[in-house]
């Protein structure tokens, strides 16, 4: 098991901990003739509010609590986040369970703080972990509009220690809006101090539609375990330096498992991906990347995946059909770190590159993969200076190229070292209008 899998599901065991469904005795709350911010703010700490209806405001929390929905809405009209969770000296245990929150917006010059979300905001001072679940929860429609020093997120944003856990929920046409250099994400901006544990869970049609950076789905900069679940037509725009569905940041983990990204689209002027963008440590497991763009870009990008980070290890993976204007439709790597692939199959991409661009420094291993039927000007792998490829057991078979089609080692133009390629137990065939370039191997067909 890796260093970075170990710490990650040691993440999860500890967010699985700390959240705990309070008493179930509970209190009657219709949204239709009672307040909800005066039900909270009588309740003792640890009780259970039942709501239903829809209720109307902006609502705090400050105390250990249980919000339960029959089928019941908290609407924000549109006037700030729709539910804050605030934690000082002591950090509150907060169950949200079959609720809707939707048009929270907020607007950063009415704020206290350059912080902030549409829909939920966890906004923790203190130095003890506030644990929070969402279940069986949508959150949709809301909006965070930025300045350029601000950041925050349409969805939910996390700020402290905060341990929060989805479960079955979905976050939904949820934006971030704003000029240069903000930092807004669409759905979920989980902050440094952050733990999260998403399973079965949904990100859709999020979006960043400012000048700065920030995803579309999600921006993990702390620790993320995702577990099946989808994030589906998200989108990132430009100079966003992100993945339209997620992004690990440079001190980020992520451990993602059976999750379906698709459709998602990135439209940024920087280096980023249409699917995702690691920065840190990520591994994926079981990852399907399907139909997702990076358009318009001036620099290096990834239809699916862009990698300038630490470490990314892809394992039982899929990239497939994705597309990038510029750079790899597949995988596109920069930077000196190590990439792990295993049991991996892309096909079927497009790009300048079709499958994978490694440029200045990427380590790359990788065993029992299959690259085939992508296209590009270099239709399989371009492998750039200081780059070092080691494929066993794999096959680089019918691409399809206007320069290359199989392999290409480029020449250095910075100054650095060709490409090191070993191939083992692997097959370079049947592409065209080339197999191998730059470099020989008994591989090369």
């Amino acid at each position: 098991m890796s260093n970075i899998i170990a710490k990650l599901i040691a993440t999860g065991a500890l967010l699985c901990a700390g959240s705990a469904l309070a008493d179930p005795a509970a209190i009657e709350v219709d949204c239709q003739t009672q307040p909800l911010q005066g039900a909270i703010d009588s309740a003792e700490p640890g009780s259970v509010l039942r709501l239903s209806g829809v209720c109307l405001g902006n609502f705090d929390i400050d105390k250990d609590l249980t919000l339960m929905g029959d089928s019941a809405i908290l609407d924000g009209e549109n006037q700030g986040p729709v539910l804050t969770i605030h934690g000082d000296v002591s950090a509150p245990s907060v169950w949200l369970q079959d609720l809707t929150l939707q048009h929270g917006g907020t607007y950063v010059e009415v704020l206290e703080s350059n912080y902030s979300a549409g829909g939920l905001l966890l906004n923790n001072l203190g130095a003890a972990t506030m644990a929070v679940t969402l279940e069986r929860v949508i959150l949709m429609d809301n909006d965070f509009h930025a300045d350029e020093d601000s950041a925050g997120a349409g969805g939910i944003a996390t700020l402290g220690p905060v341990a929060l856990t989805l479960r079955d929920s979905t976050l939904i046409r949820n934006g971030g809006i704003g000029p240069d250099d903000n930092r807004v994400v669409g759905g979920i901006r989980l902050g440094a101090q952050g733990q999260l544990v998403m399973t079965d869970s949904h990100l859709m049609d999020n979006e960043n539609n400012g000048d700065g950076s920030g995803s579309g789905g999600i921006d993990c900069f702390g620790h993320c375990v995702i577990l099946g679940g989808s994030m589906t037509g998200n989108y990132a725009g430009k100079d966003s330096a992100s993945g339209g569905a997620f992004t690990v940041r440079s001190d980020g983990y992520l451990f993602m498992q059976g999750t379906r990204i698709e459709q998602n689209r990135s439209d940024s002027f920087g280096s980023g991906a249409g699917g995702g963008a690691v920065f840190g440590q990520a591994v994926l497991q079981g990852v399907r990347f399907d139909r997702n763009s990076a358009d318009n870009s001036e620099y290096a990008m990834g239809g699916a995946l862009f990698f300038r980070g630490e470490a990314l290890e892809l394992m039982g993976c899929t990239l497939s059909n994705n597309f990038a204007s510029d750079g790899s439709g597949g995988l596109f790597a920069l930077g000196q770190g190590y990439l792990f692939i295993d049991n991996t199959d892309l096909n079927g991409n497009r790009g300048r590159v079709g499958a994978i661009e490694a440029l200045f420094g990427p380590q790359l291993v990788a065993q029992r993969v299959k690259i085939t039927r992508n296209q590009g000007t270099h239709g399989g792998l371009l492998l750039g200076e200081d780059t070092s490829l080691t494929l066993l057991d794999s096959r680089v078979q019918n691409n399809q190229g206007e320069l290359s089609g199989g392999i290409q080692v480029s020449a250095p133009t910075q100054g650095g070292e060709p490409a090191q390629v070993l191939l083992l137990d692997t097959r370079v065939m049947n592409n065209s209008p080339t197999d191998c370039d730059g470099f020989t191997s008994p591989a090369c067909q």
